[in-house]
């Protein structure tokens, strides 16, 4: 997880994003406090990580869910404040700005890994550490382990810790795109619009993100230890269970009737 020096504070909102006040009315560039607790927490979701990889905390790795809910928060905040003061968000210079901020970065540690790669590794993985580290340099290091068959937790590559950046910046690239659709067309409940265009993109990520999990979720329900054998807990895992086990079962066979040769029949 790479975390975001001082763009996510919004300490400035006018730093580098947004359009100066009209000639003549002389305002102040808007200025947003400055709020300890979001540091705080911030704090908490990488100390939570580096637990995890310490082997300290088991359930570490949900820092990264906080540090990004944290990060989408402040984002959005700067650009609704943008769009309060302007009436426009100026995709150019949020987009420069975040490049600046993160890239001399990143840069650096795809050096220095590939310095790394080249004096410690195999030489039968560099060619596949040199598609990793391009990956990452153009921040689509997650969909290249998700094309490769690969999962973070059993990776090998040096650059599998870059999947939490890319997402974070097609987080950058996308959701401005829909802040500037919701300014168009939403001119007075646009806080409204948001939060409903936020809420039903994180429920139907939640439904998909169910749906591609569903066989996980069955064998996590059959491992389940339920203190009392016959209490209401056991017989509703059991029910979940059946149903489940049907679901599947109607899938299969539905994918078996689908690729069945011509004139085949049981």
């Amino acid at each position: 997880m790479t975390v975001s020096p001082l763009e996510d504070r919004v300490e400035t909102v006018t730093a580098g994003v947004g359009r100066a006040a009209p000639a003549g009315e002389g305002r102040p560039p808007a200025r947003q406090p400055y709020v300890p607790s979001l540091d705080g927490l911030r704090a908490l979701a990488v100390g939570a990580v580096l637990a995890y990889h310490l082997g300290y905390l088991d359930g570490g790795y949900l820092g990264v869910d906080l540090f990004f809910v944290v990060s989408g928060y402040l984002i959005t905040t700067l650009l609704i404040t943008e769009a309060d003061r302007s009436g426009r968000v100026s995709l150019r210079s949020f987009w420069v700005h975040r490049f600046r901020r993160l890239m001399p970065a990143v840069l650096v540690v795809v050096v220095a890994v590939m310095v790394a790669t080249r004096l410690w590794m195999a030489s039968w993985r560099w060619n596949a550490v040199r598609g990793d580290a391009l990956a990452t340099l153009l921040y689509v290091e997650n969909w290249r382990q998700i094309a490769l068959g690969e999962s973070y937790f059993n990776g090998a590559s040096p650059f599998r810790h870059a999947w939490s950046l890319s997402l974070e910046e097609q987080f950058y690239l996308l959701w401005p795109l829909a802040m500037v659709a919701i300014v168009a067309v939403a001119k007075h409940r646009r806080r409204a619009c948001i939060a409903v265009v936020a809420g039903v993109g994180a429920l139907a990520s939640a439904v998909w993100m169910a749906y591609l999990a569903k066989g996980q979720v069955k064998e996590a329900l059959a491992d389940m230890t339920v203190e009392s054998r016959d209490g209401p807990v056991e017989e509703t895992v059991d029910r979940v269970l059946a149903a489940i086990d049907a679901h599947l079962a109607a899938e299969a066979a539905a994918t078996e009737t689908t690729h069945a040769p011509a004139g085949h029949t049981d």
